[in-house]
């Protein structure tokens, strides 16, 4: 009797142990498919060269594809009352392109005066005409002004008076293309496709499809 219960008692804790495995590997397995299930957003940029109708229409072929956005850029500065900073200017399909917006400016007519949404960072960009780094806030003065605040936006040597459409969680500048593309062509461009945003299903896809445009040339984030 005594030899049982000491089985007993050296038994619980291997039992314990091989439950505890298997309640972990199932959490496993759980957390993978989930991640599987997943959708995960790719940036893929073509430093030196246009991504054309065609290439676009290869990114179909990637495991997983969901959906891809075409983003036109173009380099600029922008000037907000005493405060100034150099950016990248994204022109994507306002209506479609995944921005978490997170504070609007309220309804405005698209027209001739370019109408940008921001991602949260970018009011830490901006500097003083010192280099002086802005303050949390002047920071907060800014954004409680957002719905009739103004800012100068130079592209190609040509200055626009621009207003704001709202903040977002992502990082950069954003503009519709319809706006963007004339503003690139008037000085000049093209307004070539250089960036796209994928949308891939799974996390095994997306870094696949990452490790291929990559050794294409694409530079990924």
């Amino acid at each position: 009797m005594n030899s049982e219960k000491r089985y007993l008692r050296l038994s619980f804790p291997v039992i314990f142990a091989c439950v505890f495995a298997v309640v972990f590997l199932l959490g496993q397995l759980l957390a993978e498919q989930r991640k599987e299930r997943e959708d995960v957003l790719l940036t893929a940029e073509l430093p030196n060269g246009e991504i054309t109708n065609e290439l676009l229409s290869q990114f179909q072929a990637f495991p997983g594809f969901q959906q891809c956005w075409a983003v036109l850029t173009g380099n600029v500065s922008i000037r907000i009352a005493q405060y100034q900073a150099s950016a990248t200017l994204c022109g994507v399909d306002l209506d479609s392109y995944p921005l978490t917006i997170v504070e609007s400016a309220g309804a405005k007519a698209f027209g001739s005066k370019p109408l940008l949404i921001v991602g949260e960072s970018f009011w830490s960009s901006l500097t003083d005409e010192y280099g002086n780094a802005i303050t949390s806030r002047q920071i907060q003065v800014l954004t409680q002004e957002l719905d009739t605040l103004e800012a100068e936006l130079e592209l190609d040597g040509a200055v626009y008076a621009a207003e704001f459409l709202g903040v977002a969680e992502e990082d950069g500048i954003y503009i519709d293309v319809s706006q963007l593309k004339p503003l690139l062509e008037a000085g000049g461009g093209t307004g070539a496709v250089s960036r796209v945003c994928l949308k891939i299903k799974g996390v095994k896809n997306a870094e696949r499809a990452r490790e291929s445009l990559e050794k294409a040339g694409f530079a990924c984030a």
